[in-house]
């Protein structure tokens, strides 16, 4: 029995030596992908960001694309021709966001043409800000032990209107600077309820003095359905990646072009 036993294990190991292959995956051979980020914020001008993705094994340094001629329209006969402010960098210098309007822009780049559109939807409160001390308990005992500080917890409250399908997208700046978080939720379990959303963050280590800072956008569902991609690739829109998160721009793989509306809030830790 033993023996029988022993032949057998031998044949099986055989066997899954030989269905064995070395495969390696090409990571460094993509093509450089065009890479739109655009805003159009409510009593805003637009900001597009252009750059070229890299690949796998290079620097995050993301060369910039100089001198596009982007024209920017609205859907009311408004256009213009942006600015580049800075490398890579362009702005309108006339139109601004205004909600309900939907914004389009359009550019040609290497023979391809690039476009996008996208409509400010309604505008949706933003009722409060609680930035307070972390219960280490009720955190599962989660975050650095090694960082100076305390923990913090953010929770942001605002009431979610019932007669009609909301996205939001809320980005957290400690001192001024983002923390590089991805928060987007919709209304699909809380549509018109009172909405308390916690940013989870297990390394928010704040002292006296620090600023957190959060901004909320009312999005439309393109832009939620980007971001939200995050979840499945787990890298950000410049990676070079063997899937690309969802975009709403034509004719580039990354990216995405936002109009949305803007509310600021801030607490200062004491």
């Amino acid at each position: 029995m033993k023996r029988a036993f022993t032949q057998t294990l031998i044949l099986l190991l055989i066997f899954l030596s030989a269905c064995t292959e070395n495969i390696q995956l090409d990571l460094n051979s993509s093509n450089p992908q065009i890479v739109v980020e655009g805003s159009v914020p409510v009593d805003g001008k637009a900001r597009i960001s252009l750059t070229k993705s890299v690949n796998f094994d290079e620097s995050n340094i993301f060369p910039t694309i100089r001198n596009a001629k982007i024209t920017l329209n609205d859907n009311v006969g408004n256009s213009e021709t942006l600015t580049e402010t800075k490398s890579g960098i362009y702005t309108s210098n006339q139109i601004i966001g205004i909600v309900g309007r939907t914004y389009s822009i359009s550019f040609t780049y290497n023979d391809k043409t690039i476009s996008s559109s996208c409509k400010i939807p309604n505008t949706v409160k933003f009722d409060s800000l609680e930035v307070k001390e972390a219960d280490r308990i009720s955190f599962g005992g989660l975050g650095s032990s090694n960082k100076s500080g305390t923990l913090y917890t953010v929770k942001v409250k605002f009431n979610d209107p019932a007669s009609e399908t909301n996205y939001y997208r809320f980005i957290e700046y400690i001192n001024g600077s983002s923390t590089g978080n991805i928060y987007v939720y919709d209304d699909r379990i809380n549509s018109g309820k009172t909405n308390e959303k916690t940013l989870m963050n297990f390394n928010r280590y704040l002292e006296k003095g620090d600023v957190v800072m959060v901004e909320m956008q009312c999005i439309s569902q393109a832009i939620y359905e980007y971001f939200n991609s995050f979840g499945n690739v787990g890298m950000g829109a410049s990676s070079s990646t063997p899937a690309n998160p969802y975009t709403n721009i034509n004719g580039s793989q990354l990216g995405y072009f936002s109009a949305h509306t803007t509310e600021i809030k801030s607490v200062i830790i004491n």
